[in-house]
């Protein structure tokens, strides 16, 4: 058991400090919302290829809870959209996986405006 909160522990910080290389390093301007677009592109290649379920096999929820497993639940979504509608599922898929998700950011969102008073 220990082992898997170790593991969980050591992909997840990796894959947040990879972002975090990313923004301190680049000799350009790169903004938060690049690196997480970029973050969630690298977790769709890598479902894309079959390699990021087997990450998530290994680490668990180290590797599935940050940005990166999210774009790669939306590769699910169209791999399972494509085989049982076709072609359309391509277009269909990625929203219909990650709908949940959005759904519970806006909400979150929502609520934390009315109750926490945003600055702005």
């Amino acid at each position: 058991m220990w082992t898997q909160f170790f593991w969980a522990f050591l992909v997840g910080g990796a894959l947040c400090a990879a972002a975090q290389f990313v923004i301190d390093k680049t000799p350009f301007f790169v903004s938060s919302a690049h690196v997480l677009v970029g973050v969630v592109l690298f977790g769709e290649i890598m479902g894309f290829f079959g390699l990021y379920p087997r990450l998530i096999r290994f680490a668990g929820m180290g590797a599935a809870v940050p940005l990166s497993g999210f774009g790669n639940s939306m590769m699910e979504g169209v791999f399972h959209a494509l085989k049982d509608e076709g072609f359309l599922g391509i277009f269909t898929g990625a929203f219909t996986a990650g709908a949940a998700g959005l759904c519970a950011v806006i909400v979150i969102g929502f609520f934390s405006a009315i109750f926490l008073k945003p600055k702005g």
